[in-house]
């Protein structure tokens, strides 16, 4: 490989070295990427604050398994007088007189079933309440306390009072149940 230098004496418009020349910038792309994070960063304030007055408005009615017969029992009484059908409230209604129902066949049978699904309390309870006309009922309870939490089934006033009927003779029957002597 040959290099040669080039023959510039014959070029009348040569000229000699310049100034570095400042380039004018091209114009900037639009950035999507602020006003698609900003529009998301707004979406999850907004999604938040929904989800905390909607938590707001559910509060839990805490239910503390009762072991005594007689407490349960005034404890479905005290429900049925503090959400009377015309109320409306029949979500936390069903989801308190079912607690109080598995806290107290839990204690009785001495089991632990508040993590177990409807189907799986069934299973664990049957053949364990007492006579087979009150676990139908009891079961048929639970089934229509599903649908009142989870389908927002409106019930009309006279499930509400059998409701609380089967609930009392599910307590009344276990209890008695569960303190027969073997044979």
């Amino acid at each position: 490989l040959t290099v040669l230098p080039a023959n510039i004496s014959g070029m009348k418009d040569y000229n000699g070295f310049t100034d570095i020349i400042e380039v004018p910038q091209p114009a900037k792309p639009f950035a999507w990427w602020i006003v698609a994070s900003a529009v998301l960063l707004i979406l999850i304030v907004i999604l938040l604050v929904k989800w905390v007055r909607l938590n707001k408005k559910r509060k839990l009615i805490p239910v503390i398994p009762l072991q005594n017969k007689e407490q349960v029992l005034n404890a479905i009484q005290q429900l049925q007088k503090k959400y009377p059908y015309s109320m409306g409230a029949h979500q936390p209604l069903f989801t308190a007189l079912i607690a109080l129902c598995r806290g107290f066949s839990d204690a009785q049978l001495q089991r632990d079933t508040h993590s177990f699904t409807t189907d799986e309390y069934m299973v664990t309870v049957k053949n364990k309440i007492g006579s087979e006309a009150v676990q139908t009922a009891y079961f048929q309870l639970l089934r229509l306390s599903d649908a009142v939490k989870f389908a927002r089934y409106i019930p009309a006033e006279q499930e509400v009072e059998t409701a609380f009927i089967t609930a009392t003779d599910m307590v009344k029957t276990i209890h008695q149940y569960s303190f027969q002597p073997k044979q």
